[in-house]
Protein backbone atom coordinates (compact mmCIF):
# COMPACT_ATOMS: atom_id res chain seq x y z
CA UNK A 1 0.00 0.00 0.00
CA UNK A 2 1.47 3.40 -0.93
CA UNK A 3 2.55 5.66 1.89
CA UNK A 4 -0.02 8.31 0.98
CA UNK A 5 -2.86 5.77 1.27
CA UNK A 6 -1.63 4.80 4.74
CA UNK A 7 -1.40 8.46 5.69
CA UNK A 8 -4.94 9.03 4.41
CA UNK A 9 -6.19 6.06 6.45
CA UNK A 10 -4.41 7.32 9.54
CA UNK A 11 -5.84 10.83 9.12
CA UNK A 12 -9.30 9.41 8.59
CA UNK A 13 -9.03 7.27 11.73
CA UNK A 14 -7.80 10.25 13.75
CA UNK A 15 -10.65 12.41 12.48
CA UNK A 16 -13.17 9.73 13.42
CA UNK A 17 -11.65 9.33 16.91
CA UNK A 18 -11.75 13.11 17.41
CA UNK A 19 -15.40 13.21 16.38
CA UNK A 20 -16.22 10.47 18.90
CA UNK A 21 -14.42 12.44 21.64
CA UNK A 22 -16.33 15.61 20.72
CA UNK A 23 -19.69 13.81 20.79
CA UNK A 24 -18.91 12.26 24.17
CA UNK A 25 -17.77 15.62 25.55
CA UNK A 26 -21.05 17.17 24.38
CA UNK A 27 -22.98 14.35 26.06
CA UNK A 28 -21.13 14.89 29.33
CA UNK A 29 -21.60 18.64 29.00
CA UNK A 30 -25.35 18.17 28.62
CA UNK A 31 -25.33 16.17 31.87
CA UNK A 32 -23.97 19.10 33.87
CA UNK A 33 -26.66 20.32 36.17
CA UNK A 34 -28.55 17.03 36.01
CA UNK A 35 -28.86 15.00 39.19
CA UNK A 36 -27.43 11.53 39.71
CA UNK A 37 -30.74 9.78 38.98
CA UNK A 38 -31.23 11.52 35.64
CA UNK A 39 -27.65 10.93 34.49
CA UNK A 40 -27.90 7.29 35.62
CA UNK A 41 -31.00 6.89 33.45
CA UNK A 42 -29.17 8.33 30.43
CA UNK A 43 -26.13 6.12 31.05
CA UNK A 44 -28.41 3.06 31.39
CA UNK A 45 -29.93 3.90 28.01
CA UNK A 46 -26.45 4.22 26.47
CA UNK A 47 -25.55 0.80 27.87
CA UNK A 48 -28.80 -0.78 26.70
CA UNK A 49 -28.71 0.77 23.22
CA UNK A 50 -25.19 1.89 22.32
CA UNK A 51 -24.70 4.09 19.29
CA UNK A 52 -21.73 4.47 16.98
CA UNK A 53 -20.45 7.21 19.30
CA UNK A 54 -20.87 5.31 22.57
CA UNK A 55 -20.17 1.65 21.81
CA UNK A 56 -16.38 1.95 22.22
CA UNK A 57 -16.68 3.87 25.53
CA UNK A 58 -14.95 1.98 28.34
CA UNK A 59 -17.59 1.02 30.87
CA UNK A 60 -15.64 2.30 33.89
CA UNK A 61 -15.14 5.70 32.24
CA UNK A 62 -18.82 5.93 31.32
CA UNK A 63 -19.92 5.09 34.87
CA UNK A 64 -17.47 7.62 36.37
CA UNK A 65 -19.32 10.33 34.45
CA UNK A 66 -22.30 9.85 36.79
CA UNK A 67 -22.29 12.43 39.60
CA UNK A 68 -20.93 11.03 42.90
CA UNK A 69 -19.57 7.89 41.18
CA UNK A 70 -15.83 8.04 41.62
CA UNK A 71 -13.16 5.46 40.90
CA UNK A 72 -13.76 3.49 44.12
CA UNK A 73 -17.55 3.35 43.75
CA UNK A 74 -17.34 2.30 40.11
CA UNK A 75 -14.71 -0.36 40.82
CA UNK A 76 -16.80 -1.77 43.68
CA UNK A 77 -20.00 -1.95 41.63
CA UNK A 78 -18.30 -3.52 38.62
CA UNK A 79 -16.55 -6.07 40.83
CA UNK A 80 -19.89 -6.99 42.47
CA UNK A 81 -21.37 -7.55 39.01
CA UNK A 82 -18.33 -9.45 37.74
CA UNK A 83 -17.65 -6.94 34.97
CA UNK A 84 -14.11 -5.98 33.95
CA UNK A 85 -13.69 -2.19 34.09
CA UNK A 86 -11.72 -2.07 30.84
CA UNK A 87 -14.55 -3.52 28.72
CA UNK A 88 -16.09 -1.32 26.07
CA UNK A 89 -19.86 -0.88 26.06
CA UNK A 90 -20.20 -3.03 22.92
CA UNK A 91 -18.24 -5.87 24.57
CA UNK A 92 -20.77 -6.35 27.38
CA UNK A 93 -22.84 -9.51 27.29
CA UNK A 94 -26.61 -9.20 27.36
CA UNK A 95 -26.56 -10.37 30.99
CA UNK A 96 -24.01 -7.70 31.94
CA UNK A 97 -26.05 -5.04 30.15
CA UNK A 98 -29.17 -6.13 31.98
CA UNK A 99 -27.38 -6.09 35.36
CA UNK A 100 -26.05 -2.57 34.75
CA UNK A 101 -29.39 -1.22 33.55
CA UNK A 102 -31.06 -2.78 36.58
CA UNK A 103 -28.49 -1.11 38.85
CA UNK A 104 -28.68 2.30 37.18
CA UNK A 105 -32.32 2.67 36.17
CA UNK A 106 -34.57 -0.25 37.11
CA UNK A 107 -37.61 1.69 35.92
CA UNK A 108 -36.39 1.22 32.34
CA UNK A 109 -36.86 -2.53 32.77
CA UNK A 110 -40.22 -2.41 34.49
CA UNK A 111 -41.67 0.55 32.63
CA UNK A 112 -42.66 1.92 36.06
CA UNK A 113 -43.05 5.64 35.46
CA UNK A 114 -43.89 6.23 39.14
CA UNK A 115 -40.23 5.58 40.01
CA UNK A 116 -39.11 8.35 37.66
CA UNK A 117 -39.22 11.99 38.62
Amino acid sequence: MPSSAIDDQRLSALAHANKIRRVRARLKGAWRGMDETDVSRVVATIIAEPTEWTRSWRIASLLRSIPNWGEVAVSKRLRQLGIAPNLHVNELTSGQRLALVELLAPQLLTGDASREH
